[in-house]
Parts: structure tokens; C-alpha cells; sequence
């Protein structure tokens, strides 16, 4: 096909028309300005002139809302669903998502299939408690699984209407250790069986994301 720059000339049936009908349905400015790419990268993929890396491919992807695997080999959905969006105000700690936080957290069916969760069950939280686990930081934001509420691994917690988020590590003997600092080990909090078994636990983070 010519190269043309009229959107409903492309070619959906190859990897560089579906990646330009991605740009240029945001808008090749609005792609240059949301990724790491130059604007004449932008301009000669969005016109079909040049190939691109995987990782160019999914900052695309991740910009303009459309799906890696659409993008990548023509299957599956189009776009990101915004089906776990329609949920997250159960979680109280966020009031409302914008467009740009959803583009950051893009979280499409595969993803949630993935993780075997579905929209329902989970809940997004930008941290703005304390916390400076080795890779989560207060500012973060986590995707929380309400389903996992036992076992090892990175939890929210409710104690008297304030959210903590930490390691939580289960002994043989049926106690804890919740571990909110990986720095300064003398904030560890060790609980008994009793202590967790009245612990109002949130869920397990599958997912987190943020600038350190």
C-alpha cells in the first residue's frame, strides 16, 4: 500500500499499520510527548517508514491504551479494557481515576488473567501511608487482590481506620511478622496467631508502580 497518512487507509493486517493507527489515534504529538521515542521516529513509524523494538512497541501500547498483543500479532482485543476501572471506587482510598493515571497502569484482560483475578476482586491504592519496603514506596500505587487474604508476601492491612502496607512473613508456628521498613528493622511488628486472625486484612498487592 502507499504510504499515506489518512487513519482509515492503514493496513490493520501488519505489525507497522496497527502500530500507526495506534499513534495516530492519540495523535502522533500526543505519542512523542508520552514516551521516550523522538518525534521523527513518531513521524516515520506513524507513516509506515520504519520497524520498531518491542519495548518502543509497548511504550506505544501503553500511551495510547491499545493492547500489546493486538499491536503485536493482530489477536485479541483492541484496546485496554476499562472494565477493573469501573470498580476501583469501592476502594476508598481512590476517589477517581484520570485518563493519564489509567494509561500508566494499563491493566488489560491478560493482565488479569495472568494473575488469575478478575476487575471485581481487585482495588488500586495510591499509597499515602509510610512505607519504604525494598521496591514500594510511599506515592506508589499498588493493585490489591481482596481474595488474598492469608499466606507470605506484600499485604494491606486496616487498623483503626488507617491503611498500612508491608511484608507480612507467616512463621511454622502460626504467628507473624509484619515488616513495614526494610531499612530500619526495629519497626518489624511481631504477631501472634491471635493478633493476625483479628487483623482486618485488605489483600495481597499483584502489582505496583511508581518513581522511587
Amino acid at each position: 500500500m502507499s504510504r499515506t497518512s489518512n487513519i482509515d487507509d492503514l493496513n490493520l493486517e501488519s505489525v507497522s499499520g496497527r502500530l500507526a493507527y495506534a499513534i495516530k489515534t492519540k495523535g502522533p504529538s500526543f505519542v512523542e510527548k508520552q514516551t521516550s521515542l523522538s518525534r521523527a521516529q513518531v513521524s516515520r513509524l506513524s507513516n509506515q517508514q520504519t520497524s520498531t523494538t518491542l519495548e518502543n512497541a509497548a511504550d506505544i501500547a501503553q500511551a495510547t491504551g491499545f493492547e500489546l498483543k493486538w499491536i503485536a500479532l493482530g489477536e485479541g482485543p483492541m484496546m485496554v479494557s476499562d472494565e477493573l476501572w469501573e470498580h476501583t471506587n469501592a476502594f476508598k482510598k481512590v476517589t477517581e481515576l484520570d485518563s493519564a493515571q489509567k494509561l500508566d497502569l494499563s491493566f488489560g484482560p491478560d493482565f488479569l488473567e495472568k494473575q488469575n483475578v478478575t476487575a471485581e476482586q481487585c482495588r488500586v491504592w495510591e499509597i499515602d501511608s509510610h512505607v519504604s519496603l525494598t521496591e514500594i514506596k510511599r506515592g506508589y500505587m499498588v493493585l490489591i487482590d481482596t481474595k488474598q487474604v492469608k499466606g507470605s508476601g506484600v499485604f494491606v492491612l486496616e487498623n483503626n481506620n488507617e491503611k498500612l502496607i508491608g511484608e507480612l512473613l507467616i512463621n511454622l508456628d502460626g504467628s507473624a511478622k509484619f515488616i513495614t521498613n526494610s531499612d530500619k528493622p526495629d519497626t518489624d511488628q511481631s504477631l501472634s496467631k491471635e493478633q493476625l486472625d483479628k487483623l482486618s486484612i485488605i489483600g495481597r498487592v499483584i502489582w505496583h508502580g511508581g518513581q522511587s
